[in-house]
């Protein structure tokens, strides 16, 4: 309810999202998820401090648009690329691998996460990302099921929605006047619902989705968010 700048369908639909620590917003093109998440960030920023606050893509070209965007809404910070937050650095005995800074080890330091354009994150990453999250801290994925599915493995939105982790919904159009958008989103809602069932994937490793399973259930464990149970794939997810 503190939550400015917002209409009502908006303010219904982030409450669905904010429910728990773990959230998910999504809409189609035109429906106000910058806008949306803006607001919230502001709040989060107003109460706790931007230094508390992260932002993210998984693309460079995303976490210029979201920056872009934040400063639009008189947000002075810059969003990352998911890599770049959580610091990536050699590993392994011979220091010759690749790993991240931030992990279960030594986790981010933000009370909130807000990643953006999460139709292309994959499962690996993904895995990565909760796993360098402490306990506590708030997230909140937001994206488009009709966008780009990831390049890697896995779908991890896809999958999070299936698994019954509060979602809001954005379906109020408010770019270009609506004209155009609102003529297309019969025709983009059929296909978005399509894609959330049947989305086409590139085959995973039963250790990649064992990867996103671990840090997931744990963060689960942790916040005390959801009790289901899980089903582990083999072959494709």
């Amino acid at each position: 309810n503190q939550i400015e700048g917002v209409s009502d369908h908006q303010r219904s639909t982030l409450a669905k999202s904010l429910a728990k620590s773990l959230g998910i917003l999504v809409g189609g093109p035109g429906v106000g998820k910058t806008r949306t998440a803006a607001a919230i960030i502001k709040a989060c920023a107003a109460q706790h401090g931007l230094s508390n606050v992260a932002v993210a893509g998984p693309t460079g070209k995303s976490a210029v648009h979201i920056t872009a965007a934040m400063n639009g809404y008189d947000l002075p910070l810059e969003a990352t690329t998911i890599h770049r937050l959580l610091g990536v650095s050699r590993n392994g005995h011979d220091k010759k691998g690749w790993g991240f800074i931030h992990n279960a080890a030594n986790p981010l330091p933000y009370r909130f996460v807000f990643v953006d354009e999460v139709s292309m994150l994959d499962v690996d990453l993904a895995a990565n990302l909760f796993a360098a999250c402490q306990p506590g801290t708030h997230i909140l994925l937001i994206g488009d099921t009709g966008q780009l599915p990831p390049v890697g493995h896995g779908a991890p939105l896809r999958d999070l929605i299936a698994a019954g982790v509060g979602c809001g919904e954005l379906t109020e159009i408010w770019r270009n006047a609506g004209d155009i958008v609102k003529g297309c989103s019969p025709f983009a809602q059929a296909d978005r619902s399509c894609r959330v069932r049947h989305w086409t994937l590139t085959p995973v490793r039963t250790s990649s989705i064992g990867n996103l399973g671990r840090p997931v259930d744990q963060w689960i464990a942790w916040n005390g968010c959801y009790k289901t149970s899980r089903r582990r794939s083999t072959g494709c997810c």
